[in-house]
């Protein structure tokens, strides 16, 4: 599994937002820009990271989803199927330990 790639490309405001490859699925300069809404930091370059983090783990899942569909994308081509479909698959690939006393 090729491992995701990053270059900053500046903007107009001065953020630097990064080009970003996931498995050759590319992420888009303007979807991290809408996610820099869900994660406040201490700078913009903070955010703009996390941000970029976030698109690349919720890539990863939805790509491991398609392998294990045998290449099907999730039903609905709706965010919310990607997240049922996220879901579902950390239900069945996470084992979650049960508490005892």
């Amino acid at each position: 599994m090729a491992c995701p790639s990053a270059q900053m490309q500046p903007t107009n405001g001065g953020l630097q937002i990064p080009h970003i490859q996931v498995n050759s699925v590319t992420i888009s300069e303007q979807a991290i820009a809408e996610e820099l809404q869900y994660h406040p930091a201490e700078s913009a370059e903070r955010a703009c990271y996390q941000a970029a983090t976030a698109l690349v783990i919720r890539e990863l899942l939805l790509q491991q989803v398609s392998k294990l569909a045998k290449g099907e994308a999730p039903s609905g081509d709706s965010e919310a199927a990607e997240e049922a479909s996220i879901e579902q698959l950390l239900e069945q690939q996470v084992p979650v330990p049960e508490a005892n006393e």
